[in-house]
C-alpha cells in the first residue's frame, strides 16, 4: 500500500468520521461550517447532506481501498465511464443547437 493510498483511506475515514457527527449532532457543525439550522427542516438538510452523503462518499472511497481494491476498482472505472458518457452527452444535448426535421 503506498503513502498515497494510506492518505486516501486516512481522507475517507475523516469524511466518514464528519458524515457522524453531523448525523448524530447536527447543531455542532456550525462551528466549522457556518450554517445555521433554526428549525427541523434545516436540522433535517443538515443530516441528510453532511451526514448522509458524507457517509457515503466516504465509504465509496473507503470500501474499494481498504477491503476489495481490485475487484471493485474495475467495476467502479466502468461505473465512472459510464457517467462521463452521460454528462458529455447531456451537455452535448444542452449546449448544441437542436435541428428542426
Amino acid at each position: 500500500m503506498t503513502v498515497l493510498q494510506i492518505l486516501q483511506i486516512l481522507a475517507a475515514i475523516l469524511t466518514i468520521l464528519t458524515g457522524l457527527i453531523s448525523l448524530i449532532v447536527p447543531r455542532s457543525v456550525q462551528g466549522f461550517t457556518g450554517l445555521k439550522a433554526p428549525g427541523p427542516r434545516g436540522l433535517a438538510e443538515i443530516r441528510a447532506i453532511l451526514g448522509g452523503a458524507f457517509i457515503g462518499l466516504g465509504l465509496l472511497v473507503a470500501i474499494p481501498l481498504i477491503i476489495v481494491h481490485s475487484y471493485l476498482e474495475g467495476r467502479l472505472n466502468v461505473i465512472r465511464a459510464h457517467l462521463e458518457d452521460i454528462t458529455v452527452s447531456l451537455i452535448k444535448i444542452w449546449k448544441d443547437p437542436q435541428e428542426e426535421a
